[in-house]
Parts: C-alpha cells; sequence; structure tokens
C-alpha cells in the first residue's frame, strides 16, 4: 500500500485522511442505524394499520381526503390572491412611471420658465 498522504489543514486544524475516513464511517454508521430505525417504525405502523377494522380505515381516509380537498381549495384561492395582488402591483408601477414622467416634464417646464423669467442682475 502506498505511503500514508500528508496531513491537510482544514479550518484551522490539521486533520489526517485516516481520521477523515473514520470520521466518515462513523457518519454512514449513524445514518443506517437511523434508516434502520425508522424503516422498523414504517412496518409496525403499517401492521397496525393492517389491523385495523375496514370501517376506521374508510373514515380515516374520508377525513384524509377532505383535508387534502381543502388544502387545494387554499391553494387554489391563495394563488389567485397572489395573482391579483400581482397585477394590481404592475398597474400601480406602471401608473408610477406615467406620472413619474409628468413630474419630470412639470419640473423641466417649470425650472425653464424660472430661468426666463428670473431678474437680471
Amino acid at each position: 500500500m502506498a505511503a500514508e498522504a500528508e496531513p491537510v489543514e482544514a479550518m484551522g486544524a490539521v486533520v489526517s485522511w485516516a481520521q477523515t475516513v473514520e470520521w466518515g464511517q462513523e457518519a454512514l454508521t449513524r445514518v443506517l442505524l437511523w434508516a434502520h430505525g425508522a424503516l422498523r417504525w414504517s412496518q409496525s405502523v403499517t401492521g397496525q394499520l393492517q389491523n385495523l377494522p375496514a370501517d376506521v380505515a374508510l373514515a380515516i381516509a374520508a377525513y384524509c381526503s377532505i383535508v387534502a380537498l381543502l388544502a387545494l381549495v387554499a391553494w387554489a384561492r391563495s394563488s389567485a390572491q397572489r395573482q391579483r395582488a400581482l397585477r394590481a402591483l404592475a398597474n400601480l408601477e406602471s401608473a408610477t412611471a406615467e406620472l413619474q414622467n409628468k413630474l419630470d416634464a412639470e419640473v423641466k417646464w417649470r425650472t425653464a420658465g424660472e430661468r426666463v423669467n428670473a431678474p437680471r442682475a
């Protein structure tokens, strides 16, 4: 095997490749243990759901469907409200630009008028 690589300085600390590999293995072990626990939990929940009576399972499915439908309606309404607000903002921006142009023209004419009517010394 090749000689071990030189230690590397990372964020003010000297870290060897062996330490880096060890930390990677520890992190992978933690992830695998978490995944194993999550899988066991999901299997227990699935087993409990399979033991539910049909009428209870139907009631749960109906409840979930109603909640999903309400979420869809709420999303549609908020999306429409957002579109209305964006249209109003665009209208206000165009009106602001138009008024700014009118204001700039008025300032131009007034300053020109002041120069013409200014008392001569």
